[in-house]
């Protein structure tokens, strides 16, 4: 679900603009068949601005990882709250 969310980084707001994928928990059986691992619960950034300026190719992979966490439990809390 395409969606926008502000999150807090090292003190700066950040949006963060991109696809939020549902977190889809395991389904384990007997028969392996029919079992499926856990899917999504993530977030893939197209943007993530501060000040109206995209500062996604400046990020470390740290800090990236870190942001997109952060914007997947903003959106998370979110949905939960709009009771989606």
């Amino acid at each position: 679900m395409k969606d926008s969310i502000s999150v807090f980084y090292k003190g700066f707001e950040l949006d963060v603009t991109g696809d939020f994928e549902n977190y889809e928990p395991a389904h384990i059986t007997a028969d392996p068949y029919y079992s499926s691992p856990a899917e999504g619960g993530e977030v893939v950034p197209e943007r993530i601005e501060l000040a109206n300026t995209d500062i996604l190719e400046l990020l470390s992979e740290d800090a990236f990882e870190e942001i997109c966490e952060k914007a997947w439990y903003e959106w998370e809390d979110k949905k939960t709250s709009r009771g989606l």
